[in-house]
């Protein structure tokens, strides 16, 4: 019994190390969800004078049980202008991103996205011109 004393006790630190080793992994990967900026739910009070703000949307279109871009649809909103664009009816993942490239080309920064069971959503804001 003395002989595996010495075994056992080396068996429980060995466990207790591969416990607190994957705990820290698994809250490493775990990333908390980043808050949507105040303007993201359109209300005009959390809109800052001067800037313009958008919503490129995609709506999902299952297929055989994997999504492909469908609709398309960009939402601009500042203030009391507000207006909803449909850049198409089909579209498909990679225009759909070139089309994230050209807002970023107009001056458009990407400051968060979110998605959900029927689609995407990139939301935008630049200076008024």
């Amino acid at each position: 019994m003395n002989d595996l004393l010495p075994y056992l006790l080396l068996t429980v630190a060995l466990v207790i190390v591969a416990v607190v080793a994957g705990r820290a992994l698994r809250q490493r990967r775990i990333k908390p969800a980043s808050a949507p900026p105040a303007w993201v739910s359109r209300k005009p009070e959390h809109f800052l004078p001067g800037e313009e703000y958008c919503e490129l949307r995609a709506d999902f279109n299952y297929t055989n049980d994997t999504p492909a871009t469908s609709r398309v649809t960009l939402y601009t909103f500042n203030g009391a202008n507000r207006g909803r664009a449909v850049l198409a009816d089909r579209m498909t993942e990679p225009d759909f991103n070139q089309q994230r490239d050209a807002l970023k080309r107009e001056g458009w920064r990407e400051e968060h996205s979110s998605a959900d069971k029927e689609g995407q959503s990139y939301f935008y804001r630049r200076s008024a011109p």
